[in-house]
């Protein structure tokens, strides 16, 4: 006997269909963590670009996101 015997050994019954729903579940979380890495992206650069009217309009940057988030949001 070697030492692999000594390990803890995990054994897992799943049916068919089971393997099919974790892959899936897998796929969805991939999609979902490239949406939030998108998302954050697009954050990233409509923050830049809101500070760099500000600095071209002489507005202080903070100032305007307060403001914006004082306003209610429009209704779609």
């Amino acid at each position: 006997m070697g030492k692999l015997d000594l390990l803890p050994k995990i054994i897992r019954v799943e049916k068919p269909d089971e393997k099919d729903q974790i892959k899936e579940l897998q796929r969805q979380i991939r999609e979902l963590k490239n949406a939030l890495a998108d998302t954050q992206v697009r954050y990233l650069i409509a923050e830049s670009q809101l500070e760099i009217v500000c600095e071209q309009q002489g507005l202080d940057a903070e100032e305007v996101k307060k403001k914006l988030k004082a306003k209610p949001s429009p209704k779609p």
